[in-house]
């Protein structure tokens, strides 16, 4: 790993992919401070300069363990910039079939998305589903063009500055504490304590109740909402991205 221009970290999630649980274990390790800042670009094929510039100032304001936490955009010119700073850099995502069922129930509880009224009228978790993924231009985005940009990081998930952790490893007891040891590992230069009471504290943070957006947050939830209909549409919107997050080997599923 090289020696961070940066002092603090990056962590970048995906929407609706357990940010928050994410953020209690950051809370609950000793010295870690979060900070909130959103990194994204109009288009992830045109720079935003005064964007870019001010995402620069808060990474270079940082403090050592600072956290500049955020859905932000994957895009050449941020990630050149990452680069240049040799920032640290944790990366969270989840089954793209699940964040579209968690995304639609927030948009139908808290009623703050563009499309939130319009989901409220769908007769069925279906329609809602196919509404998502199809967008309206004039009023809001397809699931693709929203939630893409925030997917692509996963390409880098072999470099030496990045960790990249998935919903399902933090989730699921089998692999959450080895998955919090290795972040632990992976952001502390000094532990101020051994990396298993790191992690035991860590583990102890995570309360699902007390996350303000959480749902039910199960995993493979999708299955009891897509049918034959659903999967073809979701499929065809989504192009490859479930094999490119390793959560299928092909579209046959």
């Amino acid at each position: 790993m090289q020696m961070s221009v940066c002092n603090g970290f990056l962590v970048s999630t995906v929407p609706k992919s357990g940010t928050h649980l994410l953020m209690q274990i950051l809370e609950a390790v000793p010295l870690m401070n979060l900070k909130k800042f959103y990194y994204f670009e109009t288009s992830c094929k045109q720079t935003n300069l005064e964007q870019l510039n001010n995402f620069k100032k808060e990474l270079l304001s940082l403090k050592k363990y600072d956290a500049l936490l955020g859905h932000h955009w994957y895009s050449s010119h941020c990630k050149e910039l990452l680069d240049s700073l040799k920032v640290k850099h944790v990366y969270l995502y989840r089954d793209p079939r699940d964040v579209i069922i968690s995304y639609i129930n927030h948009c139908i509880r808290f009623n703050d998305q563009p499309i939130s009224g319009i989901l409220k009228s769908c007769t069925s978790i279906q329609e809602a589903i196919l509404m998502v993924l199809s967008g309206n231009n004039n009023e809001y985005p397809r699931f693709i063009e929203l939630f893409n940009p925030t997917y692509q990081w996963i390409e880098f998930k072999n470099d030496s500055n990045f960790y990249c952790i998935s919903y399902e490893s933090l989730v699921s007891i089998d692999t959450r504490y080895d998955t919090i040891y290795k972040l632990i590992e992976f952001l502390y230069d000094d532990l101020p304590l051994s990396i298993s009471e790191m992690t035991n504290l860590g583990m102890k943070g995570i309360n699902p109740d007390t996350c303000p957006t959480f749902h039910k947050g199960e995993i493979g939830q999708w299955a009891n909402f897509f049918d034959e209909v659903v999967k073809e549409h979701f499929k065809d919107a989504i192009g490859n991205l479930l094999i490119e997050t390793g959560y299928e080997k092909d579209n046959n599923w």
